[in-house]
């Protein structure tokens, strides 16, 4: 078999003349005029990162003159360097005569040379060289123009894939006996004394056509009855990973142009391409390769689907940035290619949170594919074919792809990356689970996580494939159709088993910790953008002053690209990591002129103005603490409330932990508590001189004993022990300790994390066998505050690193905050802080997104072993019927509760693919919350965002025309809250996304500070479904809601602006 393949090629004719210049800065077209150095096949080029432009001509009628009804073809054959680990080598992006044609790498070496081409004669030919990940220069090892035997190259794809099939047969079986007497057979025609000769060609000529004809007369088929395998061509493109996005861009173009090529010559072939950010690096890039996409696009051959605009990972990104992956991922294939997606294509993401069923049917989608989980270590799900039942009750027709990881028989995972052959197409049907309901699957075949995509050896693996009776039926098919399908047969069968819970993967626990500063960038940024949306609907109603959606849509689109299911879990390398601070410095910028732009349309912003405006975008009332500026103006200066006549001290302070998102303060900062703050509005504070009012506040009570602190304030007794954690923490309240007798809270740990395989990625369950307590307190400063809060201020040095912490009391408050820096210095090493409760429960309730989930907190079974680390986002809570404890957090994920332990992750430190992973400064803030009831009666979620929303203040005065008191919008249910308030994406209307949070059924009032027009119930995509009465004065509806349920409202209001 291998020698008939090397007897394809007749000629080699070496292609000579190259020169190679450096690509300084990425360009996607070579600089003219090009001036390089000359270079020869052999010798080497190119280090870590590098990208190299090659020239070089070839002459085709020279060497091979062109007969139209050759059996012949000329083929480029080029290899630029060998084969690396994740990533086929060198990569280069051909181009013949200035146009892209395709991508050669490892899986990619040769170029077909058309008829036209061909007949053509001259080419010049330009590569853009990438040299790759690893350490070293590269060697240019091959650049042939080779001419190949069309019929000895279908005779040797046919053989082989008969040949291979045979083998997947039993032995028994007639079929695979017939097969390979066939084979032989073929073999034994040819006359193989003198390849190349004319008695050659004519027994290869023979062989084919005896072979064909004996399969279409083949009867042994009829003991084989399999099902149909649906071919989708596809390349599985990590924006980002162990390359930076700049070398993304020319992954995409070397892939649409290898694919593009394949398409010319097979009609048939049918490709799935995901991620609208590609597209749009494309479209900018390569404008001509772009308007070649949209033709096969129209044709059914090129399928852009999978709905969100990166693949992105759904632990790390809350709701609303789910939404918006959707939102702008489908809104960008309707505009440019009039598609409308009806699959989410995610087949490589560490995991899916329990709201995707709800948030994806609400979006239009109505079927989900992956194969990721998979890969989970321990427990291997009962069904491949399955309705997903959300949070709130949604279903989800969910499919994963079973196709086996070619050439690793020992390999237990599935692959999106699918080769077409005999072991492929039959591991996909004998891994699957529902062959009793289902005998139609899906194969998507391609390289990729670097891209590439199918090769030509794919294409007639699957066009002999049809010729050969297996007994197993191959096509052709797009994602679309194939759903299409199973939907038809599916929808009513009663038999389709339904997973009712989150697709937890038990694997890559540790990507919801990795890289930490890149994750708080993300929760700052989605806060940011929040708050951004809510002051700007509120002046383009009161002050009709523009919206700012340019700058917006310009942010959310970076927000959404590091979202890329290898940038935000962290484990990428580390210049990706430099790139994304880059992208999240302007998000940053553009949202903090966004910002200024709406507020300075309301509020008269000035540092020496006698008021603050303190602004709560969130829909309740809210008391807490804001910040400013400190100047020196502040000094012996109250804020007073003129309404209630309550003063409020104002707090020097040089804050551990970074300010608000989008705000950013450089210095000290005056803090103040402010007592009920509007929903969705702002109050306005006086200042005054101190010495004119009274602080009637209560106070905390600080006693230092030896080598321990007693702080007690209204509701809580603590003492702070000599190695700074927490010894006692007593509710005053309710009576009852909140820690077990003996244990300590608020303690530092550090675990020894060496994972058996992905470093980044993974926490193995045996971390907790080797753990270091951080006790080397050294140094330790008590403060009251002017407000009545106390604040403890300790330091700790761990090996290389330190930490310094603020432990906040206010006088009346349950909530204990620790406000955290840490210089970490050190390698696998994961710090973790750990909190005892005196409480007996079995589950843990966490945070996700629009809702929560409860998870165990014991190891009954395999499934329930397998959490040992879990992700939530701003809270997670143990508690009893009658009292509980909730930890919360303003930027960390991953969590682990067992018994009656709550522990939160805060560093890693990984070392691959990252050596120096979390090396540096953090900040952060989490906070302990003891409470009476559970985590509803405590309204916990409401705290929790309070922590990562918090109040904004800005030193100035409302502008005439607006109340210092004013509340855009107030929600009347305790269990109902506003997560966006934005304006619509198409006209002007104002768009409020709600959701349920308790898991009850509620019938909410919503009332606005303006008369309504009208109010449209509609989907995630704002597409209006039903209108709702408008009732109360015309400013108020009311609506039900089902548990967990998302609700989106339009709005418009009969007069906008006025004195409100």
């Amino acid at each position: 078999m291998t020698q008939l393949y090397e007897n394809r090629v007749v000629t080699k004719t070496p292609v000579k003349q190259w020169e190679i210049l450096k690509d300084e800065k990425y360009h996607p077209f070579p600089p003219e005029p090009f001036s390089g150095e000359p270079i020869g096949v052999g010798e080497t080029w190119g280090e870590l990162w590098e990208s190299h432009w090659f020239k070089s001509s070839v002459s085709l009628l020279d060497d091979f003159p062109f007969d139209a009804a050759s059996r012949f073809r000329p083929v480029l054959s080029i290899s630029l360097g060998a084969k690396e680990q994740y990533e086929p080598g060198p990569e280069a992006l051909l181009f013949l005569n200035g146009a892209p044609v395709g991508g050669l790498d490892a899986n990619h070496k040769e170029i077909w040379f058309t008829d036209d081409e061909w007949q053509d004669g001259q080419h010049e030919i330009l590569m853009k060289g990438f040299a790759g990940q690893n350490v070293g220069r590269r060697v240019f090892k091959q650049a042939d123009v080779l001419l190949v035997d069309v019929l000895t190259n279908e005779l040797y794809q046919a053989l082989k894939q008969a040949y291979d099939i045979a083998l997947q047969l039993d032995e028994s079986s007639t079929v695979r006996t017939g097969l390979l007497r066939l084979v032989d057979d073929a073999f034994l025609a040819i006359d193989s004394r003198y390849p190349h000769s004319q008695e050659f060609a004519s027994s290869v000529t023979h062989a084919l056509h005896e072979f064909r004809t004996s399969i279409k007369n083949f009867t042994g088929y009829k003991e084989l009855s399999l099902p149909t395998i649906h071919l989708v061509g596809h390349a599985h493109i990590d924006v980002a990973w162990l390359w930076r996005i700049e070398q993304t861009r020319e992954k995409a173009a070397r892939t649409f142009s290898t694919v593009l090529r394949l398409m010319e010559e097979e009609a048939n072939f049918k490709y799935i391409q995901s991620q609208p950010q590609l597209y749009d690096y494309v479209k900018s890039d390569y404008p001509e390769l772009y308007k070649r996409i949209g033709k096969r696009v129209k044709t059914g051959q090129w399928e852009p689907t999978g709905a969100m605009w990166v693949e992105a990972d759904c632990n790390i990104p809350n709701g609303e940035s789910l939404v918006r992956q959707i939102l702008y991922g489908k809104k960008f294939f309707k505009n440019e290619f009039n598609v409308d997606n009806h699959t989410l294509w995610l087949p490589d993401v560490f995991g899916y949170n329990w709201q995707m069923p709800q948030i994806l049917r609400r979006s239009g989608i109505d079927s989900f594919m992956t194969t990721k989980i998979s890969w989970n270590q321990y427990n291997r799900p009962e069904n491949d074919t399955f309705w997903w039942r959300g949070l709130d009750g949604t279903e989800l027709l969910t499919h994963f792809i079973t196709a086996p990881t070619p050439d690793a028989p020992n390999v237990k995972f599935f692959t999106y990356n699918g080769v077409v052959d005999a072991a492929s197409v039959f591991g996909t049907w004998k891994n699957y689970r529902q062959k009793d309901i289902n005998q139609d699957l899906l194969l998507a075949f391609g390289y990729g996580d670097g891209g590439g995509g199918p090769t030509r050896e794919m294409l007639n693996a699957a066009k002999n494939w049809l010729d050969v009776p297996g007994g197993t039926s191959v096509d052709f098919s797009t994602v679309e159709s194939y759903f299409s399908r199973l939907h038809d047969k599916l929808d009513e069968n009663e038999d389709v088993p339904i997973w009712d819970g989150e697709l937890y993967l038990e694997y890559h626990r540790g990507t919801y910790t990795s890289q930490a500063k890149n994750k708080k960038l993300n929760r700052q940024s989605e806060s940011l953008y929040r708050d951004i949306e809510f002051y700007a609907t509120l002046a383009l109603h009161l002050m009709k002053t523009m919206y700012p959606k340019d700058l917006l849509d310009e942010g959310w689109k970076l927000i959404l690209l590091n979202q890329f299911h290898d940038i935000i879990p962290g484990s990428s390398i580390p210049e990706v990591y430099i790139d994304s601070l880059e992208d999240y410095e302007r998000v940053m910028s553009l949202g903090t002129a966004a910002l200024h732009f709406s507020v300075a349309s309301m509020f008269e912003l000035n540092s020496e103005h006698p008021a603050i405006i303190v602004g709560n975008s969130l829909s309740w009332s809210v008391t807490g603490y804001a910040s400013i500026p400190w100047s020196h103006q502040l000094e012996n200066l109250v804020a007073i409330d003129e309404e209630t006549g309550e003063v409020t001290a104002l707090e020097r302070l040089q804050p551990l932990d970074a300010s608000l998102p989008g705000q950013s303060i450089e210095g000290e900062i005056a803090v103040l508590r402010v007592r009920d703050v509007p929903p969705m509005g702002w109050k306005s504070l006086a200042l005054v001189p101190s010495h004119t009012k009274q602080l009637g506040s209560p106070r905390c009570q600080v006693q230092e004993l030896g080598n321990q602190v007693i702080v007690e304030n209204e509701v809580l007794r603590m003492v702070f022990n000599e190695a700074g954690s927490i010894s006692e923490m007593y509710d005053k309240t309710n009576r009852r300790q909140v820690l077990p007798k003996g244990e300590v809270g608020n303690r530092l740990v550090v675990f020894e994390d060496k994972p058996l395989d992905y470093d980044a990625w993974d926490i193995d369950v045996f971390y907790t066998e080797k753990s270091w307590i951080v006790d080397n307190l050294i140094r330790r400063e008590v403060k009251s505050w002017a407000d009545g809060s106390v604040s403890i201020v300790q330091t700790w040095t761990f090996l290389n690193s330190q930490i310094m912490q603020r432990a906040m009391i206010h006088p009346e408050d349950s909530v204990v905050s620790f406000e955290t820096e840490v210089d970490w210095h050190e390698h696998q090493l994961m710090l973790k802080v750990e909190f005892p409760t005196d409480l007996r429960t079995n589950k843990a309730t966490c945070d996700i997104q629009f809702g929560n989930i409860e998870r165990p907190t014991h190891s009954n079974t395999s499934w329930d072993a397998a959490k040992f680390e879990v992700c939530a986002h701003k809270w997670v809570d143990v508690s009893e019927r009658s009292y509980g404890v909730s930890l919360l957090n303003n930027c960390k994920y991953g969590h682990d509760i067992r018994g009656n332990t709550l522990r939160l992750t805060l560093l890693k430190s990984a070392i691959w693919p990252d050596k120096n992973a979390d090396n540096g400064v953090h900040r952060f803030t989490y906070a302990i919350y003891p409470h009476n009831g559970d985590w509803y009666e405590a309204q916990t979620p409401r705290r929790a965002y309070e922590y990562n929303s918090p109040l904004r203040a800005f030193r100035g005065g409302t502008k005439p025309g607006l109340r210092p008191k004013y509340s855009f919008c107030k929600v009347e249910s305790p269990s109902v809250m506003i997560e966006a308030l934005k304006q619509s994406e198409e006209g002007f209307a104002t768009v409020l996304r709600l959701y349920e949070f308790s898991g009850a059924r509620a019938n909410c009032r919503i009332s606005f500070a303006q008369a309504l027009s009208h109010v449209f119930l509609c989907n995630l995509l704002e597409e209006e479904e039903s209108e709702l009465t408008i009732e109360r004065n015309g400013t108020e509806v009311t609506l039900p809601f089902k548990p967990y349920q998302i609700v989106t409202l339009k709005v418009t209001f009969a007069v906008d602006g006025g004195n409100v």
